[in-house]
């Protein structure tokens, strides 16, 4: 029996395009290249990114669901306005944490206070 040698194929993401309501998931993705991934791809990018535990996956949204997410938007700015309240757009954000370890079970809460302080903006 003979063992073949498999050469990884490369290609710029930029190659790469995903028709609306596709999505491209990759495994073994370290968190360094991760972030070249985000860093190849820009901050204008029509395409949502999520990463975890080594899976990066990269969805092309459909028009009909950003539709939605777009009224809501105008909703909860007609709100804070009306009740004069300051607020800032900050449109689409990827948050970064590298974990040094998985959580056990996190609760909404324990959620909600790490973001603040353990969270940067990209």
């Amino acid at each position: 029996m003979t063992t073949q040698i498999v050469t990884p194929v490369t290609v710029p993401l930029k190659n790469i395009v995903l028709e609306p309501g596709s999505v491209l998931t990759i495994t073994d993705i370290t968190w360094e290249k991760f972030e070249a991934i985000l860093e190849e791809l820009g901050e204008k990018r029509s395409a949502r990114i999520a990463y975890s535990n080594g899976v990066l996956e990269i969805v092309s949204p459909l028009p009909a669901h950003e539709r939605p997410n777009r009224i809501i938007g105008r909703i909860v700015t007609i709100l804070l306005d009306a009740r004069n309240l300051e607020w800032e757009d900050f449109g689409s954000t990827t948050f970064r944490r590298k974990k040094s370890k998985p959580d056990s079970n996190p609760t909404p809460v324990s959620i909600s206070e790490k973001m603040p302080s353990e969270c940067e903006s990209a």
